[in-house]
């Protein structure tokens, strides 16, 4: 976002009237934000309120998920909530934790001009916290696969 206001920063006294409303107050992208309608014959103050799933930082939205380590290994499509609705994203197989993949200009339309930001999703692995004796013994089996090296 360009800037960041309070509201004793974007409403002031005036002349004619009990107060008024600064014009760059539609850049404002979290906390306060100033409408006005026509020339001045109304002028409302809304507060954006925040949201338990999406994070707004200026014009983009920030959201995490969650996914199984085996999902991050083999690799699966996963449905995405959007400020416009559900997306299906491709995750590619060996994504690593704390990956951010970027959904082109499905953030917040810019007030000023033409396009959007983006959806930024963050990936969070979920390692299970008790396994199977078979699961370690798979487990096992798999590492030693991976500590293999050359081709004899």
């Amino acid at each position: 976002c360009p800037r960041r206001m309070r509201p004793s920063s974007m409403v002031w006294p005036r002349r004619n009237g009990p107060w008024t409303t600064s014009p760059t107050c539609a850049d404002s992208c979290s906390g306060w934000a100033c409408l006005t309608t026509g020339r001045g014959n109304y002028d409302v103050l809304v507060q954006v309120g925040s949201h338990k799933k999406f994070q707004r930082e200026g014009y983009d939205i920030v959201t995490e998920e969650e996914i199984s380590f085996v999902k991050a290994i083999l690799g699966t499509e996963l449905t995405v909530e959007t400020v416009d609705g559900s997306l299906k994203v491709r995750i590619p197989a060996g994504t690593q934790p704390g990956t951010v993949m970027r959904l082109r200009e499905k953030g917040v339309t810019h007030i000023r001009g033409n396009g959007r930001g983006d959806h930024y999703l963050k990936l969070k692995i979920i390692l299970p916290k008790n396994v199977s004796g078979k699961q370690k013994e798979l487990l096992k089996e798999f590492e030693e696969s991976q500590n293999k090296k050359g081709w004899f």
